[in-house]
Order: C-alpha cells, then structure tokens, then sequence
C-alpha cells in the first residue's frame, strides 16, 4: 500500500516502553493518529520526525473509516527549530496546535483539512519568522473560529444591527451598540478597530493586518473567551501562555 500523506505534528504522547502515539493534521486524510514504534528509542530513524509542531510526509497503510494506523517512516519537510529553542515561541506554538486539534475533527468527518493545514502552516511561519505572538494567535483564532462556525461579527452589533460600535463583547459573540452594551465598559476606537481588521483578515491576510494594526494581548484574550462561551472549547495552552508571558 505505502500510502503518503503530508502534514503537521499537533501532540506526542507515550504508547507502550519504547513508542509513541501521535496526532497529525494531514492535508490528505484530516486528523489522524500514528503508533510509532521505537521512537523513544536513541537509534529510531523516526526519532527528528516525530515532534511537536513538525512538518513532515507520512508514510503508512491507509484503510478508510480509520483514524489510528501504524507509521512505517517519515521524512522531515519542515522542523521549525526557532519554536522549539525559544520559550515564548514554543508556548505560542502550543496555542496553535491546540486551538488546530480542538477545532478540527477526525479523519473524514471534516470537510476541509486542507484549508486548515495551510492556515497552520501559516501561522507556524510567522511564529518562526518571530512576528509578534499576540498578533498572530489573535488572527489565527479568529479564522478557525470563522471555519469552526463561531466567528465573530464585527460589522455591525450582534444585537439590533445598528453600524455604530461601542465594545466587543466575548459573551455576545461580537460588536454592541451603545443602547445594547449596557453597563459595559466602552472601548477606544483604535481597539475596535483593531479586532475589527483581526477578524476580517484573519491569518490569511495577516500581512496587510499587521501594517495596520499594534499588537496586544487583549485581542486574542477575548477571541479565547468567546469560544470558550459559545463553542464550550477551552485551548489549555494558552492559560500557559499567558502565565509566561506574566498576563495573567
């Protein structure tokens, strides 16, 4: 068979003394799962393939309506060496793997792996390229969120559809009016405008986002509680990496 399919690491965990079980988002079959045997072991050739954040083709015996198979080898096409030499990095990193396998389903179940490999190849780019990290956690939460089915609506307020906008309210799923906030707390017209060009542009225009817009943690915080209120996910790495980067 030698079935091959390209894609990136999103966990590794321990399987039996010497292998290791990990999830890959592949371009060809979704999210999938690996045993790899001997891994752990000094001399396994699949040893530099096989981590975190790594981008590499996949070789294995692929059987429809399965999600678990055993991994013959992999080749190495992208290692991202700076996230895993740089703390701050790494935790960003871990922030988008998470969000990709949270929003991701296994498999064939999802219709569009393809699309979200690439937007995490992406993101993963820009995090070696060391672009700021609140800014493209930010982008990047906000596209997945879009293709996950929760995005936030920032062209009007969620509420009675009037184009004046006075605060984005996680709880809401997006912008509010005036009347609509209530008692909340306005924000300035640079942070609405900020999450405004986020969300529409998302990690796919990052380039043109980061041109217009000064990095802040705020943006990604409350795109992070929004899917937590309205998608029940919580991305467990990123409570880490606002720890490390003392915004907690």
């Amino acid at each position: 068979m030698n079935d091959r399919a390209d894609g990136i690491i999103l966990k590794e965990m321990d399987y039996r003394e010497h292998d290791v079980m990990i999830t890959v988002l592949s371009e060809q079959y979704g999210k999938i799962a690996f045993t790899v045997s001997g891994a752990r072991k000094m001399s396994s050739r699949n040893k530099g393939s096989v981590l975190p954040y790594t981008k590499a083709e996949f070789e294995f015996d692929y059987k429809p309506h399965r999600t678990l198979f055993h991994l013959k080898r992999a080749r190495t096409l992208k290692l991202y060496r700076p996230l895993h030499e740089d703390l701050t990095l790494s935790s960003a990193a871990a922030v988008l793997i998470g969000t990709a396998d949270a929003l991701t389903l296994s498999g064939e179940e999802d219709d569009d792996p393809k699309a979200k490999l690439q937007l995490l190849e992406q993101a993963l780019d820009l995090l070696a390229e060391k672009e700021p990290c609140d800014l493209v956690i930010a982008c990047y939460l906000s596209e997945m969120m879009q293709l996950f089915g929760v995005g936030a609506e920032v062209d009007a307020c969620v509420h009675c559809g009037k184009p004046e906008a006075v605060v984005f309210s996680s709880d809401e799923g997006g912008f509010l009016c005036h009347e609509c906030a209530g008692s909340q707390e306005p924000m300035t017209k640079e942070e609405l405008m900020r999450m405004r060009r986020i969300v529409r542009g998302g990690i796919t225009h990052y380039s043109q986002v980061r041109q217009l817009v000064t990095p802040s943690p705020q943006d990604a915080f409350l795109l992070h509680e929004m899917l937590v209120r309205h998608a029940g996910i919580r991305i467990g790495a990123y409570q880490l990496y606002r720890k490390l980067n003392r915004y907690a």
